[in-house]
């Protein structure tokens, strides 16, 4: 049996289809509101990861160790 792949067109329409059944009846003027956050959060995960990437280069140390580094000085600047 031939498998079908699935084409760009039809995995944005599901894509489409799936982000509003999830919204359910929130106004589309509200959704801001939590793509703002999500916005926020892919940002920061960004930084987080360009930072890494820059302490295993200057370092020459492992992904896991650069991010042990990393955490405790983000978590300070949170408070």
């Amino acid at each position: 049996m031939a498998e079908k792949k699935l084409g760009l067109e039809t995995l944005e329409s599901w894509l489409w289809d799936s982000a509003n059944i999830m919204r359910g009846s929130i106004d589309s003027s509200d959704f801001k509101i939590y793509i703002f956050g999500l916005l926020f959060l892919k940002r920061s995960n960004d930084v987080f990861e360009e930072e890494v990437e820059t302490i295993m280069e200057r370092d020459g140390i492992s992904r896991k160790d650069a991010e042990l580094q990393l955490l405790p000085r983000h978590f300070n600047q949170s408070h």
